[in-house]
């Protein structure tokens, strides 16, 4: 998928300083963010895996680059493409690097509980 950052995002002094690698980071992160979001609201990345544990274990990998370097985590990625001011540009930014924490705090969780089979 491919996004388009709002003229509130391009048009920003922070935005500007930015080397064209990193203005590229940014919308691969996003575009990067979506795809996890689709894939997880589908129900395709689940059926992807042979059982639970594989599956937590590879969101957990993604959810931890996404975070790092580059359902809900789908209308946050919206927030930032579609944003009218930068305020909201980057509150829905934060939102979506808490929501990636929260997914990340959920397979550290089911990683440590050992009722979950491996």
């Amino acid at each position: 998928m491919s996004i388009k950052l709002p003229a509130v995002i391009t048009g920003c002094d922070e935005y500007e300083t930015l080397a064209e690698e990193e203005r590229a980071a940014l919308v691969r992160r996003l575009e990067d963010a979506l795809d996890l979001g689709v894939s997880l609201a589908s129900g395709e990345r689940k059926n992807g895996y042979p059982d639970f544990f594989q599956f937590v274990e590879a969101l957990e990998q993604d959810a931890s680059h996404l975070q790092e370097f580059t359902l809900p985590l789908v209308s946050a990625v919206d927030g930032v493409t579609s944003a009218t001011e930068y305020g909201a540009a980057m509150a829905h930014q934060i939102a979506l690097d808490i929501l990636l924490g929260k997914v990340l705090s959920a397979c550290y969780k089911l990683r440590l509980n050992g009722l979950v089979p491996r």
